[in-house]
């Protein structure tokens, strides 16, 4: 597959896929949870330590820290109606590994947890990683994404389906 589409390092096919609530980006704890034996226990947000890196080409680059062990990278994609995930360490297509399951945990503390905030198809250069629509601010408080404020009067769907006309994707207005 020469045209495979490479994501942080790992073909495309090889990040772990889960599905979100149709018509959403929602992703639900028993959705998680029934892709895998592994469980955290009460209280899994406690004990792992996450910091976002960056978020380049649609990518959530997160740094995971489990307790007494040392930090790895685990990727977030959110796609149409899916999300792609991996890990620099244990999570490929058919096994969703432990780092990635106790980060996503974490973040469904309440249940749930609505990724539309990092969905934003078609808006980077494959080349480059940058998007000329989107001002991307990493700190240490997480990342904050929102159209640069040149385009502050258009929805994403309407940047995206004049960008791209044919693309089957939207993005809900802001």
């Amino acid at each position: 597959m020469a045209d495979e589409i490479i994501l942080a390092g790992k073909p495309k096919s090889q990040f772990y896929k889960l599905p979100f609530d149709k018509n959403t980006r929602i992703l639900r704890l028993n959705v998680l949870e029934s892709h895998t034996d592994l469980r955290a226990g009460n209280r899994p947000y406690y004990m792992v330590e996450r910091k976002v890196l960056s978020f380049k080409k649609g990518i959530l680059i997160i740094r995971v820290k489990l307790e007494n062990e040392p930090p790895v990278k685990v990727y977030l994609k959110v796609e149409y109606d899916h999300l792609l995930v991996s890990c620099n360490i244990d999570t490929d297509e058919n096994y969703l590994g432990r780092y990635v399951y106790r980060t996503l945990r974490a973040m469904l503390w309440n249940e749930f947890h609505d990724f539309k905030e990092y969905y934003w198809p078609e808006c980077f250069n494959e080349a480059t990683g940058k998007t000329k629509y989107l001002e991307v601010i990493c700190d240490r408080y997480g990342v904050d994404i929102r159209l640069k404020k040149e385009f502050k009067g258009f929805s994403g769907q309407m940047i995206i389906s004049c960008t791209y006309p044919n693309a089957r994707y939207w993005r809900e207005s802001l």
